[in-house]
């Protein structure tokens, strides 16, 4: 994985090629050297018509939001998270944080 961008504590990796992980960009964030989060967006939300959020801008959105996250306190344990079409309108996360998809893939 290559570092993206680093801001404090959080630094976010993002995966060689899109679609290398799954449909869809992916980016994970380290906190104080720990691994806590995937945060996904799937292909599907970036085809929505009304998302705001396009390939061109994916990694830097996933960064944005992810960051956000963390540094809310959101984000409480090690896991994989993926926003789908519904979750996300004119480029803000609409859905809160708790009820996104989870995948166990990072969970301890």
């Amino acid at each position: 994985m290559e570092l993206f961008k680093e801001d404090g504590e959080v630094k976010g990796y993002y995966p060689p090629g899109h679609g290398f992980i799954m449909d869809g960009y992916s980016m994970f964030f380290a906190y104080k050297n720990l691994m806590l989060l995937q945060l996904n967006i799937a292909d599907s939300a970036l085809a929505s018509e009304d998302c705001g959020v396009s390939r061109s801008n994916a990694y830097q959105w996933l960064w944005e939001t992810g960051k956000e996250l963390i540094e809310r306190g959101e984000v409480k344990t090690a896991e994989t998270v993926t926003i789908l079409s519904y979750d996300v309108k004119n480029g803000q996360l609409i859905t809160p944080y708790c009820r996104l998809r989870r995948d166990p893939s990072l969970r301890h």
